[in-house]
């Protein structure tokens, strides 16, 4: 047999003794690569067979708590990502001149992207504690379907360019 290294031969032991992975590479300097090679057994005879008997390996998963600002981060970035696609599909609406294809794939990106927001809402409603729960409207409901919502999203987008003709004046 072939001399092995003391920090590998340490970190074996270590593991076979049930030390974290985190605590063996402190105390071995080794790498995580490393570490589980040496575990695996180490390099290879001529034969193909590890040096050293690979050990047993263990898997602990530990889960940790999501924290509030974690996920308040997380949703505030799915909101920013929401307004640029929203603002993309308003410039496409501008410039006009869209192709059925292309205007029915913005209605659906707008349905899933409403479904989406409303999504996240709820969720951090949920997590906060002095929120008041309340039940969706109907007019928060799911459309049963691809027409109803083909319908409502068409109708939505309607009340924004009106909305947009009157405060403007313009042609949009």
């Amino acid at each position: 047999m072939t001399d092995i290294p003391e920090n590998a031969a340490l970190a074996r032991q270590m593991y076979s003794e049930g030390a974290t992975t985190r605590d063996i590479i402190e105390a071995t300097g080794l790498s995580h690569w490393t570490l589980y090679h040496w575990i695996e057994g180490g390099p290879k005879n001529k034969d193909g067979e590890p040096l050293l008997t690979p050990l047993v390996k263990r898997r602990t998963v530990t889960r940790r708590r999501i924290l509030k600002e974690e996920r308040q981060t997380l949703v505030n970035r799915m909101m920013r990502a929401a307004e640029r696609q929203v603002g993309e599909i308003e410039e496409r609406l501008a410039e006009g001149g869209q192709a059925v294809g292309e205007r029915e794939r913005d209605a659906r990106t707008l349905a899933v992207l409403a479904k989406t927001l409303q999504s996240l809402t709820a969720l951090d409603a949920l997590h906060e504690k002095d929120a008041p729960r309340r039940k969706a409207s109907k007019d928060e409901s799911i459309p049963r379907s691809i027409d109803e919502l083909r319908r409502s999203v068409a109708a939505k987008l309607a009340a924004i360019v009106a909305q947009r003709n009157s405060a403007g004046g313009g042609d949009a």
